[in-house]
C-alpha cells in the first residue's frame, strides 16, 4: 500500500475511533469488496456472503480501538472473513445434519403406520420442547425457517422478527448450534 494511502487510511481509522459516521461508511466502503470477494471465492451464496459481511463488520465496529497497526487493516479484515467463513462452514453441517434427519421425520409421510405416527409425535413433542428452550428470537427464526409451509424468504423473516436480513444466517446457526446442545443433553435420537 502507498504511504499516502496507508496514511489516509490511518486518518480514517482514528477518525472511526472517535465515532465520525461518515469515517465509519469511508472504511465500510473500502472494505466491503474485499469481504465480498473473499466470500465469492469461498463460493457463498449471496445471502451467506451478508452473513459474513455483516459479521465482520461488527467485529471491526467492536475492534477499533485495538487495532496497533491501521495500515494492517486490510489484512486483519481478510483474516477476520476467512476465520467467520470457515466457523460458518463448520456450523452448517449441524444445520445440515438437522435438516437431513430431522425435517424428513416431522413431514408427513403417506404410508405411515401407528407405530410410526405415535414415535413421529413423540420426536416432534420432544423436538418443540427442545426449541422452546431457545431464546425467542432464535426460537421464530427456526419456526419461520423450517415449519412455516408458506417458505418465507430472508427478507420477508427479516422484517417479521424486525432485524437485519444480514443477522438472519448467523442467527440461524446460532439457534441450530444451541438446538443440537439441547437435543443432546436429552439424548435425542433420530
Amino acid at each position: 500500500m502507498k504511504s499516502k494511502d496507508s496514511n489516509t487510511l490511518a486518518k480514517i481509522i482514528e477518525l472511526c475511533r472517535e465515532g465520525d459516521e461518515e469515517s465509519w461508511h469511508e472504511l465500510i466502503d473500502i472494505i466491503g469488496p474485499l469481504i465480498f470477494s473473499i466470500c465469492r471465492k469461498s463460493r457463498l451464496t449471496y445471502d451467506e456472503s451478508f452473513d459474513i459481511y455483516g459479521q465482520v463488520c461488527l467485529d471491526l465496529v467492536k475492534n477499533i480501538g485495538s487495532i496497533k497497526s491501521p495500515d494492517r487493516i486490510l489484512s486483519f479484515v481478510a483474516t477476520i472473513t476467512r476465520r467467520k467463513i470457515f466457523s460458518f462452514y463448520e456450523k452448517i453441517q449441524l444445520a445440515d445434519h438437522l435438516d437431513s434427519e430431522l425435517i424428513p421425520i416431522l413431514a408427513k409421510s403417506s404410508e405411515q403406520t401407528p407405530e410410526l405416527i405415535y414415535e413421529n409425535l413423540q420426536k416432534r413433542e420432544l423436538l418443540l420442547e427442545a426449541m422452546a428452550k431457545l431464546p425467542p428470537k432464535q426460537y421464530r427464526l427456526l419456526k419461520a425457517l423450517y415449519f412455516d409451509p408458506n417458505n418465507p424468504s430472508y427478507k420477508e423473516i427479516a422484517q417479521r422478527l424486525d432485524c437485519p436480513q444480514s443477522s438472519i444466517g448467523p442467527t440461524r446457526a446460532r439457534a441450530l448450534e444451541k438446538l443440537g446442545r439441547i437435543l443432546k443433553q436429552k439424548d435425542f435420537r433420530f
